[in-house]
């Protein structure tokens, strides 16, 4: 799952020459709140409706949104697990794609992430969820799928989260 299969084909990004008005009627109808604003086919900045509610309707992005040369984006080879922590990191429910040369390509909304993990761990057989924790040290993925398998299952997929006393939950 890398950036570039995530991309959402119906969200467009905004423009400098747009007004307020029109992104935020583009971003109503798109059910978002924030949107990439690019310039050249640059990435320029990340409009959120909240800011633009406070702006005179009329105005054009370009008056209102400032540059920010690290407007975070994903290139469109990264996999999904490193775009998930760019997008948490920023605060961004949407994130522009990017090729190797800084053009946007795309954007990735987050509803289009969830959709994907939630087919990657939907399982329609017979099965269960095993939760195990264990120390770090004691924490070993082949030793979990030799157990699963030498009792006739198969892994599926594997989670591990660190607990607050510093265990891993598996």
């Amino acid at each position: 799952m890398i950036a570039a299969s995530l991309i959402h084909d119906s969200l467009s990004p905004l423009r400098l020459t747009d007004t307020v008005s029109a992104a935020l009627d583009y971003m109503h109808a798109m059910r978002v709140s924030e949107l990439p604003v690019v310039d050249n086919n640059r990435l320029h900045n990340y409009a959120r409706a909240i800011n633009l509610l406070q702006e005179k309707s009329d105005k054009r992005l370009a008056d209102i949104i400032p540059y920010n040369p690290h407007a975070p984006f994903a290139l469109t080879q990264q996999h999904i697990y490193e775009v998930i922590p760019l997008m948490v990191a920023a605060d961004l429910e949407v994130m522009a794609v990017a090729n190797e040369q800084a053009q946007i390509t795309g954007i990735i909304d987050q509803r289009k992430i969830h959709e994907n993990i939630s087919q990657s761990l939907t399982y329609n057989g017979m099965g269960a969820v095993l939760v195990v924790m264990a120390e770090p040290r004691d924490f070993a993925p082949s030793h979990i799928m030799r157990l699963v398998e030498e009792n006739g299952a198969k892994v599926l997929g594997m989670m591990v989260n660190q607990t607050e006393e510093g265990n891993l939950l598996v």
